[in-house]
């Protein structure tokens, strides 16, 4: 406490608030009635959360690049056949490229019903 107290002379602090300031640390439930101690754990509860928040934030954006780095090769394929007079008797690939766009893929060959038509075909 004496070089704490000679800190406080140093730093020109009150040795009152000093004290409140280590029993407080020390765990007593002094009733803290500085507003710098309050302020302090309230900065110190604020950065904690924020902390928490980054973390979170942070495992959340790592569990999306693993989904990604899982997913790049699987690709969603729409087999279009028929759906245009057109087309018709041709079949057309559709292929997800990603969240918002579709790319035609693959030949357009003539249509076949022995030819199986997965939802998703890895390419």
């Amino acid at each position: 406490m004496r070089h704490l107290k000679q800190d406080a002379k140093n730093a020109r602090i009150s040795t009152k608030w000093l004290a409140k300031r280590v029993k407080y640390e020390a765990g007593y439930k002094a009733k803290v009635s500085s507003w710098s101690i309050k302020w302090d754990l309230r900065a110190n509860k604020l950065a904690l959360k924020w902390d928490r928040r980054a973390e979170r934030s942070e495992a959340r954006m790592a569990k999306r690049a693993l989904k990604w780095q899982s997913r790049w090769r699987r690709r969603e394929v729409i087999y279009a056949s028929n759906w245009n007079a057109k087309l018709s008797g041709f079949d057309k690939k559709l292929v997800r490229w990603d969240k918002r766009s579709w790319k035609w893929g693959g030949r357009r060959m003539p249509f076949s019903p022995s030819i199986p038509r997965p939802e998703v075909v890895y390419i």
